[in-house]
């Protein structure tokens, strides 16, 4: 009992008390600053330990130690009957409590303020947009192929169970436009955002990429692929499997349904391009681009799909853009699609097409069947 009167009187406590609720709040602000700054895991630890150790020390010297208006002094030398224990226990209260004040405010602020209260319900840890990668080349004519790396990242990044997948047409809407990733996010309902630029010149690309947290808008990842154009489709694996193990998923996808000719892959992304346009001179181009796509390679079953949808456009029933005679187009889009669905059985675009198909032949049930 005189240990714990002779600690009270040399505000032994009072420092305990004072050093936990600092400490408490170095730790918290350390984790988030050097999260955001990348810093090393080895960082965040060290400044752990260093606290730890330096709490018996904060205790040695405040027994040993007084705080006096004169000054600090070796308790030794402050006469028992000197009021100092309440001159120094009330600046420590007001230490303690300042310090506490401003934690609950930081606490709920973090948990109560802009970020927390405009983000939609909903928003899950595991999610993300893919937005179109931006076109650097010198000419400025690649925006296709960097649509379509786009798409096949997010295809692949659809085939992750875990992942939330922004659709294309939600994440495209924000091509060109100057909205903040942190916008982009809230608006979109995701917790990252893959952002990229395609930079091609003859046969040779360099493709960046980069991972954004959408709360912070600080980058979780960012890698420059160098690589010939032959390399196409490992680039696609490599920056999908790169954001999976960023996200500490599992990648479950592939690109079983890529062709191995590069100039029809070429010709597909040019003419899905055009289709998305739906002007009348951009499908009749489509149609050529598909058409000399599957000269190429016949079994490449996304060209398929795109043929039996580009039937179907340019016929000339209502709502068509083109002349061929319905009978005639609903005929050449089912033969296209069925060899697509052969190929490829869960070729998403193909059974879209074949929705359609039966629509224009009134057969609904068959209809819904391929939409859903």
């Amino acid at each position: 009992m005189r240990l714990l009167a002779e600690m009270k009187r040399r505000n032994v406590v009072r420092v305990a008390a004072a050093y936990a609720v600092v400490a408490w709040v170095l730790i918290q602000a350390a984790d988030i600053l050097f999260g955001n700054f990348g810093a090393p895991d080895w960082v965040f630890r060290s400044l752990v330990v260093v606290i730890a150790l330096g709490f018996p020390l904060a205790l040695l010297l405040s027994w040993a130690y007084e705080l006096t208006p004169e000054g600090v002094k070796r308790t030794e030398e402050v006469p028992v009957e000197h009021p100092v224990t309440g001159f120094t226990g009330r600046r420590l209260d007001f230490a303690i409590i300042g310090i506490l004040v401003l934690a609950l405010g930081w606490f709920a602020w973090d948990r109560f303020g802009p970020e927390g209260v405009s983000a939609p319900d909903g928003i899950r840890e595991a999610s993300i947009a893919v937005l179109p990668f931006v076109d650097m080349s010198p000419g400025g004519d690649q925006a296709y192929f960097g649509d379509g790396l786009s798409e096949e990242i997010l295809n692949l990044l659809a085939g992750i169970r875990e992942l939330k997948v922004s659709g294309r047409t939600s994440s495209f809407a924000f091509r060109g436009t100057s909205v903040s990733i942190p916008e982009i996010g809230r608006s979109l309902g995701v917790a990252h955002v893959l952002e990229g630029s395609v930079r091609r010149s003859d046969d040779r690309l360099r493709i960046t990429a980069q991972l954004i947290e959408t709360a912070t808008g600080f980058h979780l990842w960012s890698e420059t692929y160098d690589r010939r154009l032959a390399d196409v489709f490992a680039i696609q694996d490599e920056i999908a499997g790169s954001i999976a193990n960023a996200l500490r998923l599992t990648l479950a996808g592939s690109t079983g349904d890529a062709t191995s000719d590069l100039e029809a892959y070429d010709l597909y992304l040019r003419a899905r391009t055009l289709i998305y346009g739906r002007a009348p001179t951009g499908l009749a181009e489509a149609r050529l681009l598909i058409d000399e796509a599957l000269a190429l390679d016949p079994d490449y079953a996304p060209a398929l799909a795109a043929s039996g949808e580009l039937s179907m456009l340019l016929s000339a029933y209502q709502g068509g853009y083109g002349y061929i005679p319905e009978r005639e187009a609903n005929a050449a889009a089912r033969i296209a699609l069925e060899r697509a669905l052969e190929l490829d059985p869960k070729l998403a675009d193909a059974h879209a097409a074949m929705g359609l198909l039966f629509i224009n032949l009134k057969d609904y049930t068959a209809a819904e069947a391929h939409l859903e």
